[in-house]
């Protein structure tokens, strides 16, 4: 099983100081949740914790989690002593700076990947397409393939778009239509993966299908409530780790994880099909 872990309430407000609180997935529920056989996935700016070398050694020198950040501090995770088997970093493209508060990432971006260059560590760029930068993604591509050749290690990106979740269903994520343009220009580029090009193009066609994402994944919040997936993070806890364990909440919930796999948001959701997703499939 996957498990994301968000590891703080952070969430990227565009134009706005980034939205952070005192409220963190506490660290025992994080060590009594660790095993040998899922894959982790620690969201939430795990930098912005302050016992964020605590949290990575939980894991020790197992190679079964991500890290995930938005570039809030690359320095925790440069000074970090221990090998980090995979980095996902969200960048945005030429417009991240701008739209998050004219802060540096573009240049934490390059300073981060210079300091992994002779790192065994498992680097990839996560790029949401947005209505900001969707009028520059050639710009943005044309860069992404330099840095694949400035940074060899470098896996090709991975480009999404945003799920349109219940919390996110209002102007500022009302996220335009990618086009059969849009494939061409990153295809060009060669940026573009098999399977990130047919996940975008299914996206575009609006092929139904039956969501296999909550048959293999979980997401628990930072008040270590278990959810359905990302687009239901926000409003469908199935229960609280505080209580319960991970196996009984989902024994419990057997029945709504089954009606799930037809739910009403799962043409508008970049999550959609699990084994097209960024991460694949453990």
């Amino acid at each position: 099983m996957k498990i994301s872990l968000f590891l703080n309430d952070y969430f990227v407000n565009y134009n706005k100081k980034p939205l952070t609180s005192n409220q963190q997935l506490d660290r025992n529920i994080i060590q009594k949740l660790y095993n040998e056989d899922d894959l982790f996935i620690l969201r939430g700016e795990p930098t912005l914790r302050p016992d964020f070398n605590q949290v990575l050694d939980i894991f020790k020198d197992k190679k079964n989690y991500i890290l995930t950040t938005h570039l809030e501090d690359v320095s925790k995770i440069i000074n970090y002593p221990r090998s980090i088997p995979y980095i996902s970093m969200n960048w945005d493209g030429v417009m991240n700076d701008n739209i998050r508060g004219r802060k540096p990432f573009t240049s934490d971006l390059i300073y981060l990947l210079t300091s992994l260059k002779s790192a065994d560590t498992i680097q990839r760029l996560s790029y949401t397409m947005s209505q900001y930068n969707l009028p520059f993604i050639d710009v943005d591509a044309l860069f992404i393939k330099k840095l694949l050749t400035i940074f060899p290690k470098m896996k090709q990106p991975y480009f999404n778009i945003y799920q349109k979740g219940y919390y996110y269903n209002n102007e500022q994520f009302t996220w335009p239509a990618i086009s059969r343009e849009n494939l061409k220009t990153l295809n060009e580029q060669g940026v573009l993966t098999q399977k990130n090009f047919e996940y975008l193009l299914r996206w575009i066609t609006k092929e139904d299908y039956q969501c296999t994402s909550i048959q293999n994944e979980i997401t628990i919040m930072p008040d270590a409530t278990v959810r359905l997936c990302q687009s239901h993070r926000i409003v469908e806890s199935l229960g609280s780790l505080k209580e319960k364990t991970l196996q009984e909440i989902l024994n419990e919930n057997s029945e709504n994880l089954k009606k799930a796999e037809n739910c009403p948001l799962r043409e508008q959701c970049w999550f959609g099909n699990h084994k097209d997703n960024i991460y694949g499939t453990k």
